[in-house]
């Protein structure tokens, strides 16, 4: 196969890659009153995990795009200096990428069932 482009959309503009930002703070870290430690911890989790998922879904985007360069490279050159296989950075990326997807769904359907984890209000 001759890959000339990469098709995966750029998330680094993505809000959810500033997750280290104020509102995280309050709300993951900090917790509103009523929520529970582990609720917190829940919360917390699920945050690292979307910010890791995203990391390890940019990072295999990189590795397409490094594949790519390389291929134009001349092949005397690849012949004079070796080859990297970017590619198979790619597959490791990307398969820890979906693991934290998965892992982030499983602990949403936790934080979703989970009373510790949700303020409720009194009215």
């Amino acid at each position: 196969m001759n890959y000339t482009e990469c098709k995966m959309p750029d998330l680094s503009d993505c809000s959810a890659v500033r997750l280290q930002g104020w509102s995280l703070l309050h709300a993951f870290f900090l917790g509103d009153p009523g929520v529970t430690s582990k609720g917190r911890l829940y919360r917390r989790n699920f945050a690292r995990l979307v910010d890791k998922s995203i990391y390890e879904y940019q990072m295999s985007r990189k590795a397409v795009l490094d594949e790519i360069a390389e291929r134009q490279r001349p092949y005397e050159q690849m012949a004079a200096e070796g080859r990297p296989m970017y590619i198979l950075g790619f597959t490791d990326h990307f398969e820890n990428c979906l693991n934290s997807v998965n892992r982030a769904l499983n602990l949403f359907e936790r934080l979703r069932l989970s009373r510790s984890a949700v303020v409720f209000s009194q009215d």
